[in-house]
């Protein structure tokens, strides 16, 4: 894979070799993991929404520090009302569109109703 050779870095073979039920345990494990990143980043996300929601609605500021794509997906939202995953995603590439001058497409993706998202008009 990195073109080492035989002997790797020096101390043998790179890698682990396949060891069969044990592998494959890992190979779960590293699923498990993935998942549990997404859906972490998901609640932070969510999080921030509801904060800078709150932030709207009572007009002091959040002890929680919210992203600017965050806060302007909450003003996309009805109070109270929950992004959906595909929102929040939406959401994260807008801002890396903005620099890019492709923000209108991903707008369009964060105002389609999709899941519990239900966009302002």
């Amino acid at each position: 894979f990195y073109g080492l050779g035989q002997r790797g870095f020096g101390y043998g073979p790179v890698g682990e070799p396949w060891q069969g039920t044990a592998s494959w345990i890992q190979v779960i494990g590293f699923i498990f993991m993935t998942v549990g990143v997404f859906v972490y980043a998901y609640g932070n996300a969510v999080q921030q929404v509801m904060a800078a929601q709150a932030e709207e609605q009572k007009g002091i500021p959040s002890p929680i520090p919210v992203a600017y794509s965050m806060r302007e997906l909450a003003l996309d939202l009805d109070p109270g009302v929950m992004p959906s995953p595909l929102a929040v995603i939406a959401a994260e590439f807008n801002q890396d569109a903005d620099a890019f001058g492709d923000a209108e497409a991903s707008r369009n993706l964060r105002s389609s109703s999709i899941g519990s998202m239900t966009p302002k008009t």
